[in-house]
């Protein structure tokens, strides 16, 4: 704890490739990301909170710039969605559509008017939830819209410019001697 990021995504994590440069780290599915100009936040829950994202378990996934934030978002926003129980209507319906809207940008749907949805479908989605799913769907929209809001309004007038996917693996079987994902 206090190790600098960058000691986890240079020092055991190995870093990018040689030609490209630390785009974004993702500390698990419900916490906002973080941007390369980050990489000196403290590895400690107090550190994370000063970033305006969090801890979590401590599980990161860190993207390269060849990996399209709106599919990241896509894909983490998916899984909110795939896993909120549905007893908060503001959660399910919430986190549905936030992932949605991710999508829109994917598929080249997406207008400023997409940008001003997520923004206000994110100040709800927490509205009278019994556990933290839609907290975190709110900090991982929150956070791609605070640190990269201008790659999203690049989509709405160029498109996406990778056609790299990010994929979630779905967990298919649990058996005793491990678990088989699909994906």
């Amino acid at each position: 704890m206090g190790t600098p990021l960058s000691g986890l995504v240079y020092g055991v994590g190995g870093g990018p490739l040689a030609d490209r440069s630390v785009h974004s780290v993702w500390p698990g599915a419900s916490n906002a990301p973080l941007n390369a100009d980050q990489l000196d936040t403290p590895l400690s829950f107090e550190g994370f909170d000063r970033a305006g994202s969090g801890l979590g378990s401590g599980g990161m996934v860190v993207y390269d710039q060849t990996a399209c934030v709106a599919d990241i978002g896509r894909a983490m926003s998916g899984f909110l969605a795939h896993e909120s129980c549905g007893q908060c209507p503001p959660c399910q319906l919430g986190t549905t559509a936030l992932a949605s809207s991710f999508a829109s940008f994917c598929d080249g749907t997406a207008d400023q008017y997409t940008l001003e949805e997520m923004s206000a479908r994110m100040q709800q989605v927490t509205d009278s939830n019994r556990c933290g799913l839609g907290a975190g769907q709110q900090g991982v929209v929150a956070g791609v819209l605070a640190r990269f809001a201008d790659e999203l309004e690049a989509h709405i007038v160029n498109g996406c410019l990778t056609d790299r996917r990010v994929q979630v693996p779905k967990l298919v079987e649990l058996t005793e001697s491990g678990f088989v994902l699909e994906g």
